[in-house]
């Protein structure tokens, strides 16, 4: 492969200078949610809880548990940073000690509220600053922020929700963020997280409800942090593709690029045409900008685009260089042939030298045909083209030059005849600037005229003394038109750029409203208003809805709208009206609003003058912007389709795996319950009861089975319900394991089960009930999965202000092919091919009875060679008890109360 192909094929080296760049920094992760309350707090200290299990040295910065005892839970055990404090003016106020995580460099630091301001007198003004600052020196940052913390969506939040938030963080801290993960939560689960008081204390909660988090806004504010989230995703792609191995040019595609520069018949665009065909290669047809262009050639060159268009090109008008402008075409869309129609051969032989130089390995190709030249007449009159030159200018060009000359004449006697030629020059300048190039060339004629009156030999006549001061005249008449034609050529010019970059701050002011939109009649009023502004052109948009048939009109701004033209607009997506060649004597232009797959709609306008659509460039900004909304449209429907395509996935993933289950799960203990009944039968009506006690026994366990498959099944769904009440109370360790041991007896009478409490441990605080469910479930998994003969040691002990009940065995272990913790997944087994019955669920219900008990359940490597599940609970003291002597006591005085009650009755 040569050097040249090597060279093509490397990666974007600015997209890879980037990459490197972020490498050598800490890694942010971001856990983002639509409203407070979502659970990012609590997601992102359990994975930093995981992370640790995988022996990862993770510490907490900053967090806030707001008083909520599951996020407390998860803060104990977890390194902690003590704030710092500082007084100003009597008040103290707590921020984060930057210097001391630097000092301390961890692997990962926890860093909740990235959007709160740092006290007066900080180093940074906002605390994401200071994160920015750890990442520096390489320390990865787990952070938390909502949607409406975003600055470029305050505005918009607070639109939608009536509620200003003041604590916002940049864009590009969310744009350079590694990685990005949504915590969601439906608007009716958030309520009630509300309600039963896990986000606001109870004086707030009524006001939240009836302002922030009221349904609409939380369905908004979901709705918007998705199309974030899909708008980040749509960038990492990006960006993966620059820093990928790919080419500009491919060279092996033969694109087609005509290049019209002057006024040419159709033969040459017919000709593009067929040539593209026959290599079956796209093609491309541009216009080369000139701004001496009338308006009725500024129509014909539109016409030739569109006609271009109707042949299947893609048309565009290309402003500045001519070499440098077709090579940025040809290469950004990847075209290798540019077909020219010269004017001359010397025409032809100079485009093909300037495009040597730039772009040697493009073909050029010549097409001939006729070319519409001015005639002389247009020439001159394009020449001499006015700008403003009335009545008035022609006085003050003729009144310029007499002073000129009256202030000149005693100059004569000091100053060369070569150096007064130059006020006359300055005049005419002067002239072309302010009335153009048809004053410019009456200034120069009366200057000549002026000047050979007054200060030539014999002065008062037109005769000359020496003929050199023909050359002199000559020169003065030349360089004053020529520069009073560039000046106007140049204005021209500066006129067309202005007009373009008045265009693209539309498109820039359209685009960046556009952006943030969350539903569809945002969009259609920021189009309208961007119309009437910027082109002043009243417009009106009629929504479609092809589920239904069905019309919704928006902006009622224009009289007398057909119906029917919409129907056709819709039906065939084509433009129709004024302008077009479909119903043009209609008052109005519509223009269907076209997406990828189907037509969003119908856009009506109201131009002030026809020419507004002819006019190429005008037409294409009307085209850019109904562009814009469709985009915006078919975003705001994707962002719904993806949320609902989710929701099915995930319903259908579970449908799926519970199906599997119950398939496999159900399908053999129901079998073997079939069997054996069937076995039982048989042998009790042949009077074999020895062997009829053995079937009865199989018999049982099938029915047990089942039973504890189906009481899984149902605890699950209670407890993700919520509806569980705790009925806690203080139970001794010896009591707990002695019932769920006599409960599994005879699951666990081919193991070797041990025993081992410490003498010290406190009693365990929680549901009896559900303690229990723990400990059978975690039984139960271990007696599954490990051979019979295996050793099942149970452990209580006290660890700091937790007590911990584990159960180890010296069975197969842990999968090692993913994260332990994710054993506790519903649906998710040990072994997922084996023939080991059971749904999935048993682990998945402890771990939910452990948080619900604000508790730790962990999986981790055994001792004795197998698996160790280890239940942390938090140590509740027993309240303190009365001696009987002051138990006596109070019930004596209740009865001499009750007594002398009775009395007074009487």
């Amino acid at each position: 492969m040569s050097d040249k192909q090597n060279e093509d094929l490397r990666p974007d080296p600015q997209a890879l200078l980037k990459e490197t760049k972020s490498n050598s920094r800490g890694k942010l992760k971001l856990f983002l949610g639509a409203a407070p309350g979502v659970g990012k707090t609590y997601a992102m200290l359990t994975e930093a809880r995981e992370k640790r299990k995988e022996g990862l040295d993770v510490i907490i910065g900053w967090v806030d548990t707001h008083g909520r005892k599951d996020t407390e839970a998860l803060v104990k055990g977890i390194e902690l940073v003590p704030r710092l404090k500082v007084v100003i003016n009597g008040h103290t106020y707590e921020k984060l000690d930057v210097q001391s995580i630097i000092k301390r460099s961890p692997v990962t630091v926890v860093i909740d509220e990235m959007p709160h301001s740092n006290p007066p007198g900080s180093l940074h003004k906002k605390r994401w600053q200071d994160i920015d600052e750890i990442l520096d020196v390489g320390i990865n940052v787990y952070s938390a922020l909502n949607i409406q913390h975003l600055e470029s969506l305050n505005s918009v939040v607070s639109r939608v929700t009536g509620v200003e938030v003041t604590e916002t963080v940049p864009d590009s801290i969310f744009d350079r963020a590694d990685e990005v993960r949504l915590v969601d939560l439906p608007p009716d689960d958030l309520v009630l997280r509300l309600e039963s008081g896990k986000i606001y204390l109870p004086e707030i909660v009524a006001r939240a409800k009836k302002n922030y988090f009221k349904k609409s806004n939380l369905i908004a504010l979901r709705e918007l942090t998705l199309r974030f989230m899909a708008k980040r995703i749509d960038t990492q792609i990006k960006l993966y593709r620059q820093i990928s191995s790919r080419r500009d040019i491919d060279d092996m595609a033969f694109g087609l690029l005509l290049v019209l520069e002057h006024l040419t018949s159709h033969d040459a665009i017919r000709q593009a045409s067929r040539i593209a065909r026959a290599l079956s290669s796209p093609w491309h047809c541009v216009w080369i900008e000139r701004a001496d262009l009338s308006d009725e050639e500024k129509d014909t060159t539109g016409a030739m685009l569109e006609f271009a268009h109707s042949l299947g090109a893609n048309t565009d008008i290309l402003i500045g260089d001519y070499a440098h402008c077709v090579f940025d075409y040809a290469s950004t869309h990847n075209l290798s042939i540019i077909a020219v129609v010269p004017k001359s051969p010397w025409h032809l032989a100079k485009r093909r030298r300037q495009l040597r130089q730039y772009a040697p390995e493009l073909y050029l190709l010549t097409l001939s045909s006729e070319i519409k030249n001015r005639s002389h007449a247009e020439k001159i009159k394009k020449f001499f083209e006015k700008k403003k030159f009335t009545h008035r200018g022609v006085w003050q060009v003729l009144l310029g030059n007499l002073a000129l000359t009256a202030a000149i004449i005693p100059l004569s006697q000091f100053l060369q005849q070569a150096n007064l030629v130059m006020f006359y020059l300055l005049l005419t300048l002067f002239f072309s600037v302010r009335y153009g190039t048809l004053a410019a060339s009456l200034s120069a004629v009366l200057s000549v005229l002026c000047f050979d009156l007054s200060l030539v030999h014999p002065r008062g006549s037109f005769a000359v003394q020496d003929i050199q001061y023909l050359i002199t005249f000559a020169a003065m008449l030349v360089v004053g038109l020529v520069a009073a034609r560039l000046v106007a050529h140049r204005q021209d010019m500066s006129r067309e750029a202005n007009i373009r970059e008045r265009q693209t701050r539309m498109l820039y002011d359209a685009a960046k409203a556009l952006s943030p939109v969350i539903d569809e009649a945002s969009a259609f009023n920021i189009v309208a208003r961007i119309f009437v502004r910027g082109m002043a052109i009243q417009c009106e948009f009629w929504r479609y809805y092809d589920e239904d048939n069905e019309l919704i009109r928006h902006q009622t701004i224009l009289k007398n709208v057909d119906q029917a033209i919409i129907r056709w607009c819709i039906d065939h997506k084509k433009n129709a009206g004024m302008g077009t060649h479909t119903l043009s004597q209609s008052p109005y232009l519509y223009m269907p609003i076209n997406t990828s797959d189907r037509t969003q709609g119908v856009a009506v306008l109201q131009l002030t003058d026809k020419r507004q659509w002819t006019d190429l460039t005008s037409r294409r900004m009307i085209q850019a912007l109904l562009s814009l909304l469709s985009q915006a449209i078919e975003r705001l429907d994707s962002v719904e389709e993806a949320r609902q395509t989710l929701m099915n996935m995930e319903a259908e993933r579970l449908r799926h795996s519970l199906i599997q289950s119950l398939s496999h799960d159900l399908r053999t203990p129901l079998t073997s319950l079939m069997a054996n009944a069937e076995s039982l039968l048989s042998k009790i009506r042949k009077k074999d009861f020895f062997s009829s006690e053995e079937e009865a026994k199989a018999l049982v366990e099938s029915s047990q089975r089942i039973v504890r498959l189906m009481s899984n099944l149902l605890e699950m769904a209670r407890l993700q319900s919520n509806e569980i009440v705790l009925k806690k109370d203080w139970i001794p360790a010896e009591e707990l394991i002695g019932i769920t041991k006599n409960y599994l007896k005879d699951r666990l009478r081919d193991f070797n089960v041990i025993t081992k409490i410490q003498p010290d441990c406190p009693l365990l605080y929680g549901d009896p009930v559900l303690l229990e469910r723990i400990l059978t479930n975690l039984l139960d998994n271990a007696s599954k999965y490990c051979p019979k003969g295996s050793t099942i040691l149970i452990e209580v002990k006290k660890r700091g202000d937790k007590a911990t009940l584990s159960v180890s065995d010296n069975g197969p272990g842990i999968p090692q092919k993913d994260s332990p913790q994710r054993l506790f997944d519903p649906f998710r087994r040990g072994q997922k091919e084996s023939k080991i019955t059971g749904f999935g669920l048993g682990l998945a219900i402890a771990k939910t009875i452990a948080r619900i008990h604000d508790a730790d359940l962990l999986v981790v490597p055994s001792s004795l060679g197998g698996a160790c599940f280890v239940l942390a609970l938090p140590i509740v003291d027993l309240p303190e008890m009365e001696d009987e002597d002051e138990i006596l006591s109070k019930e004596k005085k209740e009865e001499d109360k009750i007594e002398g009650n009775g009395n007074i009755g009487g």
